[in-house]
Protein backbone atom coordinates (compact mmCIF):
# COMPACT_ATOMS: atom_id res chain seq x y z
CA UNK A 1 0.00 0.00 0.00
CA UNK A 2 1.32 3.65 -1.14
CA UNK A 3 2.39 6.17 2.02
CA UNK A 4 0.22 8.72 3.14
CA UNK A 5 1.37 12.21 4.01
CA UNK A 6 -0.32 14.79 6.21
CA UNK A 7 -1.13 18.11 4.49
CA UNK A 8 -2.86 20.95 6.25
CA UNK A 9 -5.94 22.49 4.68
CA UNK A 10 -5.16 26.32 5.64
CA UNK A 11 -1.93 26.01 4.02
CA UNK A 12 -3.87 24.52 0.88
CA UNK A 13 -6.29 27.08 0.25
CA UNK A 14 -3.69 30.29 0.93
CA UNK A 15 -1.21 28.56 -1.22
CA UNK A 16 -3.64 27.94 -4.48
CA UNK A 17 -4.95 31.48 -3.78
CA UNK A 18 -1.10 33.34 -4.13
CA UNK A 19 -0.86 30.99 -7.48
CA UNK A 20 1.82 28.67 -5.81
CA UNK A 21 0.10 25.16 -6.79
CA UNK A 22 3.02 23.81 -8.02
CA UNK A 23 5.59 24.85 -5.68
CA UNK A 24 2.89 23.59 -2.85
CA UNK A 25 3.09 20.51 -4.29
CA UNK A 26 7.12 19.97 -4.72
CA UNK A 27 6.83 21.25 -1.19
CA UNK A 28 4.35 18.29 -0.02
CA UNK A 29 6.73 15.78 -2.05
CA UNK A 30 10.09 16.76 -0.79
CA UNK A 31 8.52 16.71 2.97
CA UNK A 32 7.21 12.90 1.52
CA UNK A 33 11.42 11.98 0.45
CA UNK A 34 12.68 13.30 3.47
CA UNK A 35 11.80 10.06 5.62
CA UNK A 36 14.50 11.00 8.75
CA UNK A 37 12.83 14.15 9.04
CA UNK A 38 16.31 16.12 9.13
CA UNK A 39 14.82 18.69 6.42
CA UNK A 40 18.33 18.39 4.13
CA UNK A 41 17.78 16.26 0.97
CA UNK A 42 20.21 15.77 -2.01
CA UNK A 43 19.65 17.80 -5.03
CA UNK A 44 20.44 14.97 -7.51
CA UNK A 45 18.56 12.36 -5.95
CA UNK A 46 14.83 14.78 -5.63
CA UNK A 47 15.38 15.62 -9.22
CA UNK A 48 15.90 12.23 -10.14
CA UNK A 49 12.59 10.73 -8.22
CA UNK A 50 10.18 13.59 -8.69
CA UNK A 51 11.30 13.57 -12.75
CA UNK A 52 10.15 9.95 -12.74
CA UNK A 53 6.98 10.18 -10.39
CA UNK A 54 5.49 13.68 -11.83
CA UNK A 55 6.65 12.59 -15.08
CA UNK A 56 8.61 15.51 -16.23
CA UNK A 57 11.98 16.18 -17.51
CA UNK A 58 14.92 16.60 -15.28
CA UNK A 59 15.75 20.00 -16.06
CA UNK A 60 11.98 20.99 -15.64
CA UNK A 61 12.07 19.44 -12.19
CA UNK A 62 15.78 21.02 -11.08
CA UNK A 63 14.64 24.65 -12.33
CA UNK A 64 11.65 24.57 -10.26
CA UNK A 65 13.55 23.09 -7.31
CA UNK A 66 16.03 25.92 -7.99
CA UNK A 67 13.98 28.93 -8.74
CA UNK A 68 10.47 28.14 -7.37
CA UNK A 69 11.10 27.42 -3.30
CA UNK A 70 10.03 30.75 -1.92
CA UNK A 71 8.81 30.28 1.61
CA UNK A 72 8.42 26.81 0.90
CA UNK A 73 12.31 25.43 0.81
CA UNK A 74 15.67 26.57 -0.67
CA UNK A 75 18.74 25.57 -2.24
CA UNK A 76 22.55 25.85 -0.86
CA UNK A 77 24.79 24.17 -2.71
CA UNK A 78 23.91 20.57 -4.05
CA UNK A 79 21.21 20.12 -1.15
CA UNK A 80 17.64 20.98 -0.92
CA UNK A 81 17.09 22.86 2.30
CA UNK A 82 13.12 22.58 3.64
CA UNK A 83 11.46 24.85 6.13
CA UNK A 84 9.40 23.83 9.18
CA UNK A 85 5.19 23.53 7.92
CA UNK A 86 4.98 26.01 10.98
CA UNK A 87 7.39 28.33 9.33
CA UNK A 88 6.13 28.31 6.39
CA UNK A 89 2.51 28.91 7.61
CA UNK A 90 3.99 32.02 10.26
CA UNK A 91 6.16 33.59 6.34
CA UNK A 92 2.04 33.71 4.52
CA UNK A 93 -0.02 34.81 8.00
CA UNK A 94 -1.98 31.50 8.86
CA UNK A 95 -3.08 31.66 12.64
CA UNK A 96 -2.46 28.25 12.86
CA UNK A 97 -2.21 25.18 10.97
CA UNK A 98 -4.95 23.96 11.56
CA UNK A 99 -7.19 20.52 10.01
CA UNK A 100 -5.04 18.30 8.30
CA UNK A 101 -6.21 15.71 5.57
CA UNK A 102 -3.59 12.76 4.20
CA UNK A 103 -3.03 11.98 0.32
CA UNK A 104 -1.26 9.29 -1.15
CA UNK A 105 2.04 9.41 -2.97
CA UNK A 106 -0.67 8.36 -6.07
CA UNK A 107 -2.80 11.77 -5.22
CA UNK A 108 0.10 14.19 -4.89
CA UNK A 109 1.89 12.94 -8.23
CA UNK A 110 -1.41 12.99 -10.50
CA UNK A 111 -2.15 15.57 -12.69
CA UNK A 112 -1.51 19.38 -10.89
CA UNK A 113 -5.64 19.87 -11.82
CA UNK A 114 -6.51 17.07 -9.83
CA UNK A 115 -4.12 17.70 -6.58
CA UNK A 116 -5.13 21.30 -6.89
CA UNK A 117 -8.79 19.86 -6.76
CA UNK A 118 -8.15 17.80 -3.87
CA UNK A 119 -5.93 20.58 -1.66
CA UNK A 120 -8.95 23.00 -2.05
CA UNK A 121 -11.49 20.47 -1.13
CA UNK A 122 -10.03 19.47 1.17
CA UNK A 123 -11.83 21.95 3.83
CA UNK A 124 -14.70 19.66 3.02
CA UNK A 125 -12.66 16.27 4.45
CA UNK A 126 -13.90 16.55 8.37
CA UNK A 127 -17.74 17.08 7.41
CA UNK A 128 -17.71 14.20 5.21
CA UNK A 129 -16.73 11.90 7.73
CA UNK A 130 -18.86 12.81 10.52
CA UNK A 131 -22.04 14.11 9.92
CA UNK A 132 -24.93 12.61 7.54
CA UNK A 133 -25.41 11.71 3.94
CA UNK A 134 -29.08 10.79 2.33
CA UNK A 135 -29.72 7.39 1.55
CA UNK A 136 -30.53 6.91 -2.39
CA UNK A 137 -33.37 4.87 -2.19
CA UNK A 138 -35.12 5.58 0.92
CA UNK A 139 -33.99 9.17 1.16
CA UNK A 140 -33.44 8.91 5.20
CA UNK A 141 -30.48 10.82 6.82
CA UNK A 142 -27.68 8.14 7.66
CA UNK A 143 -24.54 8.92 9.84
CA UNK A 144 -22.41 10.75 7.15
CA UNK A 145 -21.93 14.13 5.79
CA UNK A 146 -20.21 17.24 3.85
CA UNK A 147 -19.85 20.92 3.83
CA UNK A 148 -22.15 23.16 3.00
CA UNK A 149 -20.31 26.14 1.89
CA UNK A 150 -21.08 28.64 -0.96
CA UNK A 151 -19.28 28.59 -3.94
CA UNK A 152 -18.60 32.63 -3.46
CA UNK A 153 -16.52 31.79 -0.26
CA UNK A 154 -14.71 29.17 -1.91
CA UNK A 155 -13.65 31.80 -4.31
CA UNK A 156 -12.82 34.03 -1.75
CA UNK A 157 -10.80 31.67 0.05
CA UNK A 158 -8.72 29.68 -2.97
CA UNK A 159 -9.24 32.18 -5.71
CA UNK A 160 -10.34 29.89 -8.38
CA UNK A 161 -13.91 31.00 -10.43
CA UNK A 162 -17.16 29.29 -10.01
CA UNK A 163 -16.31 27.50 -13.74
CA UNK A 164 -13.18 26.36 -12.45
CA UNK A 165 -14.85 24.94 -9.31
CA UNK A 166 -17.17 22.70 -11.15
CA UNK A 167 -14.14 21.44 -13.34
CA UNK A 168 -12.11 20.50 -10.60
CA UNK A 169 -15.09 18.90 -8.93
CA UNK A 170 -15.58 16.72 -11.81
CA UNK A 171 -12.23 15.84 -11.81
CA UNK A 172 -12.01 14.32 -8.30
CA UNK A 173 -15.76 13.48 -8.38
CA UNK A 174 -17.00 16.14 -5.47
CA UNK A 175 -20.17 14.61 -4.57
CA UNK A 176 -22.63 17.85 -4.78
CA UNK A 177 -26.33 18.01 -2.88
CA UNK A 178 -28.83 21.17 -3.37
CA UNK A 179 -29.95 22.37 0.15
CA UNK A 180 -32.93 24.80 1.28
CA UNK A 181 -33.72 27.13 4.20
CA UNK A 182 -37.23 27.62 5.07
CA UNK A 183 -39.44 29.68 7.32
CA UNK A 184 -42.87 30.59 8.40
CA UNK A 185 -44.28 33.75 6.98
CA UNK A 186 -45.24 36.21 9.50
CA UNK A 187 -45.34 40.30 9.76
CA UNK A 188 -42.83 39.85 13.03
CA UNK A 189 -40.18 37.77 11.73
CA UNK A 190 -40.07 39.18 7.99
CA UNK A 191 -37.35 41.55 8.68
CA UNK A 192 -35.38 38.50 10.49
CA UNK A 193 -35.18 36.24 7.15
CA UNK A 194 -32.03 35.85 5.77
CA UNK A 195 -33.04 37.37 2.16
CA UNK A 196 -31.80 40.24 -0.42
CA UNK A 197 -33.49 43.13 -0.90
CA UNK A 198 -36.52 42.53 -3.19
CA UNK A 199 -40.20 40.49 -2.54
CA UNK A 200 -40.92 36.95 -2.77
CA UNK A 201 -39.82 35.12 -6.61
CA UNK A 202 -37.41 38.18 -7.05
CA UNK A 203 -34.30 36.55 -5.04
CA UNK A 204 -33.02 33.20 -7.75
CA UNK A 205 -33.71 30.47 -6.02
CA UNK A 206 -36.80 31.55 -3.84
CA UNK A 207 -40.40 29.59 -3.72
CA UNK A 208 -43.27 28.88 -1.40
CA UNK A 209 -44.05 25.69 -0.55
CA UNK A 210 -45.61 23.56 2.37
CA UNK A 211 -42.63 22.18 4.31
CA UNK A 212 -44.13 20.60 7.42
CA UNK A 213 -47.48 19.46 5.85
CA UNK A 214 -49.80 22.19 8.05
CA UNK A 215 -51.89 23.44 5.04
CA UNK A 216 -49.37 27.23 5.68
CA UNK A 217 -46.44 27.51 2.97
CA UNK A 218 -43.23 28.57 4.00
CA UNK A 219 -40.67 30.81 2.12
CA UNK A 220 -38.07 28.77 0.62
CA UNK A 221 -35.07 29.80 -0.37
CA UNK A 222 -31.97 28.04 -1.70
CA UNK A 223 -28.74 27.92 0.07
CA UNK A 224 -25.24 26.91 -0.82
CA UNK A 225 -24.38 23.14 -1.96
CA UNK A 226 -23.16 20.19 0.63
CA UNK A 227 -20.38 18.99 -1.07
CA UNK A 228 -19.05 15.38 0.23
CA UNK A 229 -14.97 14.54 -0.74
CA UNK A 230 -13.36 10.85 -0.58
CA UNK A 231 -10.31 12.45 1.70
CA UNK A 232 -8.96 10.81 4.30
CA UNK A 233 -8.89 13.36 7.68
CA UNK A 234 -6.61 13.35 10.25
CA UNK A 235 -7.61 15.90 12.44
CA UNK A 236 -6.52 19.62 13.55
CA UNK A 237 -2.31 19.57 14.52
CA UNK A 238 -1.37 20.28 17.63
CA UNK A 239 2.08 21.39 16.37
CA UNK A 240 2.03 24.91 17.22
CA UNK A 241 4.40 27.70 17.89
CA UNK A 242 5.06 31.11 18.91
CA UNK A 243 3.53 33.35 17.15
CA UNK A 244 1.49 30.85 15.76
CA UNK A 245 -1.96 31.24 17.39
CA UNK A 246 -3.68 28.81 19.17
CA UNK A 247 -6.37 26.76 16.86
CA UNK A 248 -8.88 27.85 19.63
CA UNK A 249 -8.51 31.47 19.43
CA UNK A 250 -11.26 33.26 17.70
CA UNK A 251 -13.01 30.01 16.39
CA UNK A 252 -16.00 31.05 14.06
CA UNK A 253 -19.49 30.73 14.84
CA UNK A 254 -21.29 27.74 12.55
CA UNK A 255 -24.15 28.35 10.68
CA UNK A 256 -25.29 24.79 10.01
CA UNK A 257 -26.10 22.17 12.03
CA UNK A 258 -27.08 18.41 11.55
CA UNK A 259 -29.98 18.60 14.54
CA UNK A 260 -32.11 20.60 16.97
CA UNK A 261 -29.45 18.77 19.76
CA UNK A 262 -26.42 20.15 18.11
CA UNK A 263 -27.66 23.73 17.28
CA UNK A 264 -28.82 24.08 21.23
CA UNK A 265 -25.87 23.48 22.62
CA UNK A 266 -24.22 25.87 20.56
CA UNK A 267 -26.93 28.35 21.62
CA UNK A 268 -26.37 27.48 25.71
CA UNK A 269 -22.47 27.94 24.94
CA UNK A 270 -22.77 31.20 22.65
CA UNK A 271 -21.23 29.49 19.43
CA UNK A 272 -24.23 30.47 16.97
CA UNK A 273 -24.02 33.09 14.70
CA UNK A 274 -25.77 36.39 15.59
CA UNK A 275 -28.23 36.42 12.48
CA UNK A 276 -29.52 32.92 13.30
CA UNK A 277 -29.02 29.20 11.99
CA UNK A 278 -29.92 26.66 10.09
CA UNK A 279 -30.99 22.74 11.78
CA UNK A 280 -31.85 20.05 9.14
CA UNK A 281 -35.48 18.76 9.28
CA UNK A 282 -36.09 17.37 5.92
CA UNK A 283 -34.61 15.54 2.79
CA UNK A 284 -36.80 14.62 -0.28
CA UNK A 285 -35.36 13.47 -3.72
CA UNK A 286 -31.62 13.89 -2.66
CA UNK A 287 -32.61 17.71 -1.51
CA UNK A 288 -32.04 18.86 2.23
CA UNK A 289 -34.52 21.44 3.67
CA UNK A 290 -33.28 22.93 6.78
CA UNK A 291 -34.86 25.22 9.15
CA UNK A 292 -33.45 28.70 10.06
CA UNK A 293 -34.14 30.14 13.14
CA UNK A 294 -33.12 33.77 13.96
CA UNK A 295 -31.42 34.98 16.47
CA UNK A 296 -33.63 35.76 19.75
CA UNK A 297 -36.51 34.32 18.14
CA UNK A 298 -38.70 32.83 20.93
CA UNK A 299 -41.12 30.95 18.11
Amino acid sequence: MDRKISICVALNLKSIKRGWGVPLRFYYLLRFLDDGGCGKIELSDAVDILSEKLRQSKQNVRTILRKRGGVFWYVYGKRIYLNAIEKVAEEIGLESLGERIALYEQELTDKLTKFKARAIYSIAARDSGRSFDIHPKTGKVENKGGKIIARSTLTKLSGISRSTQRRYERAIHVKKTWTFGYRKITQDNWDKLPLRDGGIFEQRGQFLRDIDNDGINELVWQCPNRYTVDLDYIGKSRKSRSPLISPKANRPTRLYYDNPRSADKAMRNHQTRADGFYTIRKVENRKIYMGFTPCNDEN
